[in-house]
């Protein structure tokens, strides 16, 4: 409604909070945290506001907006910045050229249809293996279907690779906040820089693990 476009995005986020559970009002003066994700074409900013949890959530498959925080936070204090130079920022981003599209190792969960939001329908046509460029229903290109040995091998490598990072991030996040009872990891602090790395590293790596799986159906 025209009365929900300028309610605060902090209001929004509160008020699906408090429609989940009652208990989660917010009190007085609190600052609500939220990030602004991608939504469908003509969204409204009020669409486009999750909480922080929202995000990392693997079940959601949502995407922070990286053009509004550019467009919003950094280019305006760039501004602040170079304007005693006499240099023009925002020209110089509008003309800059933009390639949005997914990561290689996201594309399997697309493409078996496991996506929860209307991005994931848009295939990429990019090679998930060597990321050249390929037709749209090809998750891998010829070029690699024509070595499905090297290709094995590379999508191994990719899926060590990342569980080896992802490791290395839970070892440090082990000793800072130590485990639950469960034996996982006890902290979600959302003011860590490493618990979005970790939640973004385990979803890669479960991406990067399907499309091994799968990688027999390529060739």
């Amino acid at each position: 409604s025209e009365k929900a476009s300028v309610v605060p995005p902090a209001a929004i986020v509160a008020a699906k909070a408090m429609a989940l559970d009652p208990r989660a009002e917010p009190k007085y003066a609190e600052r609500v945290q939220y990030v602004v994700v991608h939504g469908h074409p003509g969204a409204r900013l009020v669409d486009m506001v999750v909480s922080p949890e929202t995000l990392v959530s693997k079940d959601r498959g949502l995407r922070l907006n990286e053009m509004y925080y550019i467009s919003k936070q950094i280019v305006p204090a760039l501004e602040r910045v170079f304007s005693l130079l006499g240099a023009d920022v925002r020209s110089w981003w509008v003309a800059m050229p933009k390639t949005t599209r997914w990561q290689p190792t996201k594309r399997p969960i697309s493409a078996q249809g496991l996506s929860r939001t209307i991005d994931h329908f848009f295939l990429s046509c990019f090679c998930a293996v060597c990321d050249e460029m390929t037709s749209t229903d090809q998750v891998v290109c010829d070029k690699c279907c024509s070595a499905p040995q090297d290709t094995s091998l590379a999508l191994q490598a990719r899926a060590a690779s990342l569980e080896e990072k992802l490791e290395r991030v839970r070892a440090v996040c082990f000793h800072c906040g130590g485990r639950d009872q469960e034996g996982g990891i006890a902290c979600s602090s959302l003011d860590c820089g490493v618990y979005f790395l970790r939640q973004k590293l385990a979803q890669q790596h479960k991406a990067s693990i399907a499309l091994m799986i799968s990688s027999n159906d390529f060739f």
